[in-house]
């Protein structure tokens, strides 16, 4: 089985921020790549996409049954990024689009896509995205360390998320 090949995860990582999507299970071209849409993807530190997913488990014991068996309970999801940011310097005003777009109290539609380079645009039908709608929370300066650079991480508090659809479509 040491033959089974893999996908690269460097590169092949898009991260868009979408101000609205209709239908997070059916996200648009359009939505993902229009006028107010953000590509995040090289604002993010290498390790600057911290999702979690959790879920519960409810007890379903039974007074026959010698054991306590569990059913699914509900789901928790934690996001946060850890992103440049190049407010008060040169490139404030060309080159901030993460901090321009991820305003703390803004609900957002943040939106993955792997496997493919980061740079390609969306497919309609072909490509399957993660779709988080989520308010931003406040982004929180990194502490200054020799050779670095200057970035903040920021909390988002997710509202509804839908894994794995397929983009499509539309006006």
């Amino acid at each position: 089985m040491s033959n089974i090949p893999s996908t690269p995860i460097d590169g092949n990582f898009k991260v868009v921020v979408a101000p609205t999507i209709a239908l997070i299970t059916a996200p648009k071209v359009t939505e993902l790549s229009g006028a107010t849409a953000k590509d995040i993807s090289c604002y993010l530190t290498g390790s600057g996409w911290n999702l979690s997913i959790d879920q519960a488990s409810i007890s379903d014991d039974r007074l026959c049954d010698t054991f306590t068996s569990e059913q699914p309970g509900r789901k928790s999801v934690s996001l946060e990024l850890t992103y440049i940011d190049n407010t008060n310097s040169a490139n404030s005003s060309t080159f901030n689009d993460a901090a321009g777009a991820l305003v703390e109290g803004t609900t957002v539609h943040l939106v993955t896509r792997t496997g493919k380079p980061f740079n390609g645009a969306f497919t309609a039908t072909t490509d399957k995205v993660n779709v988080f709608k989520a308010v931003a929370g406040v982004a929180t300066p990194v502490a200054p360390e020799a050779n670095s650079v200057q970035r903040v991480t920021q909390k988002f508090f997710v509202q509804d998320y839908a894994l794995n659809v397929a983009v499509v479509a539309g006006p």
